[in-house]
């Protein structure tokens, strides 16, 4: 059973109890290791109360939290001085110094989940570049230092794996995102959706279009409200779920940019602020199409594979890693740089008009989305780490 360390970005705690995509993907991977665990599975994480006592409920993950207070601080600022004047400086943060130290000399793989990369030479360092693995969520071009401190590559998507361009001494694998199905495909009734839908001021013959996500101008919600002042349609509405700080209470100059460009459309237009992964399920199911408007290149949106999940049609730009994830079975797919706003609202009105063709969308997106199962990432997962153990 390999030993294997998940370094995460000393920014949201995991378990998720604050959201993150990469957050929940670990999580999830947890999860499933709790069923019938095939790796020794260590997480670091930066400190948090409540992802404490989350972590209390799993026998078979080791988490490891490292906390950073005022006291911890001011004595690794003085550890700093002293090595220094060793002529021995240190070049990490607290938490990444912290987290070398956690690590097992007998460890087996140890990944980065995002950060600052450079913060890994002292890990290649003591433990070896062919230890060291690069868990890629995100858009990046390989140099010297990456190709020289890991030895291992794993990518979200196929796009993102030739983008970063590794060189050939690197072994690259690549390991598609998953969702919890499980609680994505359960159902609620009628009942319960008419109630829901009138908490967001919804009627039930509305016709609610759904964006969920990081409130941010890549994710392209700005060109989805504009897009809806085009349509004269006054019962085509939009949610939008989600915040711009993972459900910090600070409010953005974008989210505010947003609010005021929703203003005029009076109720069509209802931001519910930060949701938790555990009741989106409930949203999903009072929506009738999920909109990914994204205007960057997108690694791998966890969002694409939930909305199949829950049976919505999907309306996508063609971006990034997304259509390794989506078809044209469950998704209208729009080209992101050209009339962006005339585009999304053509989809909108396409779909608004042709119920059936949103019932067998979401019906294929339900049968896409099980490729995409934790368990299914969980099994890839293990496997990659087996292969790379094994130099394949």
């Amino acid at each position: 059973m390999k030993k294997v360390y998940l370094v995460l970005v000393p920014m949201l705690p995991c378990p998720s109890v604050k959201g993150g995509a990469i957050e929940t993907l670990l999580t999830n991977l947890a999860k499933e290791n709790e069923k019938n665990p095939k790796v020794e599975l260590h997480i670091i994480s930066k400190y948090d109360r409540k992802a404490v006592r989350e972590s209390r409920k799993y026998k078979n993950t080791d988490f490891i939290f490292i906390k950073y207070g005022i006291l911890n601080k001011i004595c690794f600022k003085f550890y700093k001085i002293f090595r220094k004047l060793k002529k021995d400086p240190l070049t990490l943060t607290y938490y990444y110094h912290t987290a070398l130290n956690k690590i097992s000399k007998e460890a087996d793989f140890i990944v980065a989940e995002g950060g600052n990369n450079e913060m890994f030479i002292p890990f290649e360092k003591r433990f070896g570049r062919e230890k060291l693995v690069l868990h890629l969520h995100y858009e990046l071009q390989s140099d010297e230092m990456l190709n020289r401190t890991f030895g291992n590559l794993i990518s979200v998507s196929q796009f993102i794996e030739k983008r970063y361009g590794a060189d050939k001494t690197v072994n690259t694998k690549v390991l598609k995102n998953g969702v919890n199905i499980d609680n994505l495909k359960k159902r609620i009734t009628k009942t319960q959706r008419n109630f829901l839908r009138s908490q967001y001021h919804f009627d039930k013959e509305d016709f609610v279009v759904l964006f969920c996500g990081r409130l941010i101008k890549e994710k392209g919600i700005l060109q989805l409200i504009r897009s809806l002042k085009r349509m004269k349609e006054k019962n085509i509405k939009l949610l939008v779920v989600g915040s711009a700080n993972f459900g910090e209470k600070s409010e953005t100059d974008f989210e505010k940019e947003l609010r005021e460009e929703a203003e005029n459309l009076k109720r069509r237009v209802i931001f519910s602020g930060y949701i938790p992964n555990e009741k989106l399920n409930e949203i999903y199911q009072i929506a009738d199409v999920h909109l990914i408007p994204s205007v960057w290149e997108d690694p791998a949106p966890l969002v694409a594979m939930e909305g199949m999940a829950s049976g919505l049609p999907i309306i996508a730009t063609k971006s990034g890693g997304m259509v390794e994830y989506i078809n044209e079975d469950c998704a209208i797919i729009l080209e992101k740089e050209k009339n962006l706003e005339e585009n999304l609202r053509n989809a909108i009105l396409e779909l608004y008009h042709d119920p059936e063709r949103c019932k067998s969308m979401g019906k294929n997106g339900r049968l896409r989305a099980k490729q995409f199962s934790t368990k299914q990432y969980y099994k890839d997962f293990v496997e990659i780490m087996e292969g790379l153990g094994n130099g394949k």
